[in-house]
């Protein structure tokens, strides 16, 4: 006891000095093993007015996962500094292995002919500073359409990491958003349990699906043709709400199960027909150009569809990303 004393007072200082980021860890890996993610809603206070559309990301869920593909090398070394001029950068591991608590793309239809863009980051409590990986990266540049205002995110109190944009929508479609919906409603952000590894809630009151889908079609679904692209736009005008959830159900299978609320049961019966080639058109493509293997269907029930599909294969190409 009396040695452990003499310790602690010739190496006082160093000791003070470490503490709070010993806590710290602690209290981290405390966090992530036993208590788990809390819920992903730390995006709510930069909800903005008007608000139709939420893209919420919960890494934290998949972490064990993933680091668990990645080689045991990145487990060691944090990183590779940049040794000569042909290394464009220094490498980056340790995000891997803590990943961000949450990721949120918020939508917003406070103008009209755009979306108001939020793209929001709570990052772990102990990883790499997430803005730096990012800002000396080419990720924001490569969200196009989304036109940033920044070139970098911005740091706000808490770990949480911000920055605003828009995305155009292409004249033709706002022209029909709004024959549709000539009169604006209050719009009220889509409800987000905020529990799942991906959820999106879409507010369909002022036709944000269909303006979405017109900004992003060539994002988001290049295995459509163009007569499927036309069936979707249409019936998007029976939509009254939409909302998706994506979770690891297993090793190399994503499990998600999507709602669509209608107008009515018949504009549900109609609907789910459209969303059952959707799948079949979106799985063939998977297969096609990835390798993927898409599987499952959607159902109407009164004025509701209900949509459950599992995702598999997917587990070699990501190993092989994270330098497996």
């Amino acid at each position: 006891m009396s040695a452990l004393a003499a310790y602690l007072g010739r190496h006082r200082n160093t000791v003070l000095t470490a503490l709070p980021g010993i806590l710290l860890a602690v209290v981290a890996t405390w966090w992530f093993l036993f208590r788990g993610p809390a819920p992903a809603l730390r995006h709510t206070p930069y909800l903005r007015p008007d608000t139709a559309v939420r893209v919420v990301l919960c890494p934290a869920r998949v972490q064990s996962y993933v680091s668990g593909l990645a080689p045991m090398a990145t487990r060691l070394v944090h990183s590779i500094p940049q040794l000569s001029s042909m290394q464009g950068a220094p490498i980056h591991f340790d995000w891997l292995h803590k990943m961000p608590v949450e990721m949120a793309f918020l939508f917003d239809q406070a103008l009209p002919g755009r979306f108001g863009v939020t793209l929001f980051f709570q990052e772990h409590p102990t990883g790499e500073a997430l803005d730096q990986l990012v800002n000396g990266s080419s990720f924001l540049a490569d969200l196009q359409p989304i036109y940033w205002s920044s070139p970098q995110l911005r740091r706000e109190p808490g770990g949480a990491l911000l920055i605003d944009g828009q995305l155009d929508i292409p004249p033709e479609i706002q022209r029909r958003t709004d024959s549709i919906w000539p009169q604006s409603q209050p719009v009220e952000p889509p409800r987000i349990e905020g529990s799942h590894f991906l959820e999106i809630g879409i507010n369909n009151c002022n036709g944000a699906l269909l303006q979405l889908h017109g900004a992003l079609a060539n994002m988001v679904a290049p295995w459509a043709d163009e007569q499927l692209q036309e069936i979707m736009r249409a019936t998007a005008r029976t939509v009254i709400s939409a909302s998706a959830t994506a979770d690891l159900a297993e090793n190399d299978c994503l499990r998600f199960n999507v709602e669509l609320r209608c107008i009515d049961g018949p504009s549900a019966e109609a609907l789910a027909i459209v969303c059952r080639a959707v799948g079949q058109a979106l799985g063939s493509w998977l297969q096609t150009v990835h390798g993927f293997r898409l599987e499952g269907t959607a159902n109407a029930e009164q004025a509701r569809i209900m949509g459950a599909y599992e995702l598999r294969g997917f587990e070699a190409r990501l190993r092989h990303a994270l330098g497996g």
